[in-house]
């Protein structure tokens, strides 16, 4: 009986240890994302950000943000977290007639192996009842030496309807 149990509970160790839960692999695909709100109220300022993940040593990046001009009124472009020591080239002249330009870099020295964060934050105050559709068009992520990061030429980017209510 003492054999018995003794061989019963090496057999449940045995068991239990040759069962390892394997680690999930990390996904490393390059992806740029828009994120806001879906719904606010009119006269409300709301934040639009921009988001990347994985983008394999980024030097800089631009794109243009549209929205209806009738619907928003674009306030502030502030640099996020995806640079270390980010350039933030932006004109509040800019902030105009539904197209917002954004070019945000990287200090040559500070450059990262693989980034990942808030490239920027834009903020627009509804001025108006109805829903538009938020997106970006002209997007070019770009290494130190000038070409385009591996897989942007398979990038899509969603875009973002929002509803303005009273």
């Amino acid at each position: 009986m003492k054999k018995r149990l003794i061989i019963g509970m090496c057999l449940m160790v045995f068991v239990c240890s040759c069962n390892n839960e394997t680690d999930t692999p990390q996904n490393s695909t390059l992806a740029v994302s828009l994120n806001a709100s879906n719904e606010i109220v009119q006269g409300e300022q709301f934040t639009v950000s921009i988001e990347v993940k994985n983008a394999d040593s980024l030097f800089a990046l631009s794109f243009e943000l549209h929205y209806d001009s009738t619907l928003f009124k674009a306030d502030t472009i502030i640099a996020g977290d995806l640079f270390i020591d980010p350039y933030l080239a932006s004109n509040p002249n800019f902030l105009s007639d539904g197209e917002v330009p954004v070019t945000i870099g990287e200090d040559i020295d500070s450059i990262q192996k693989s980034a990942s964060g808030t490239a920027c934050s834009i903020i627009l105050t509804s001025e108006g009842r109805g829903t538009d559709i938020l997106y970006i068009s002209s997007l070019h992520l770009i290494k130190k030496n000038g070409n385009d990061i591996d897989g942007f030429n398979t990038l899509s980017i969603e875009s973002i309807e929002v509803q303005i209510a009273p």
